[in-house]
């Protein structure tokens, strides 16, 4: 009769373990969902803070695309090919390439 009482003695020891073992994977699985999403409840950011632009750097960025604009316009107007800026023509994209030119022929 002792190993059995001894046995379910251990059963209800394990049992507490487990559930307070459970508990506490509900309240890590729940600082995860908090902490995967871009903004806590209090309306805080988590994580890298959005990065904030002067004044004088959003007038210079302002003023060069109001500068290169109308170059666009007139460029397109004469049916000409906008030599810009673009995926196409990055440093990388005109590298030579053994055997091979940018251009295809």
């Amino acid at each position: 009769m002792n190993i059995l009482a001894a046995l379910r003695q251990a059963e209800s020891k394990l049992q507490k373990q487990a559930s307070v073992a459970q508990q506490q994977l509900d309240a890590l699985r729940a600082a995860m969902k908090i902490l995967g999403r871009d903004v806590a409840s209090g309306g805080k950011r988590i994580g890298r803070k959005k990065r904030v632009m002067s004044a004088a750097a959003r007038a210079r960025i302002s003023k060069a695309t109001k500068e290169r604009w109308p170059k666009f316009r007139a460029a397109r107007a004469k049916g000409k090919h906008w030599r810009g800026r673009s995926k196409h023509c990055g440093l990388f994209s005109q590298a030579k390439v053994v055997g091979r030119s940018h251009h295809s022929s």
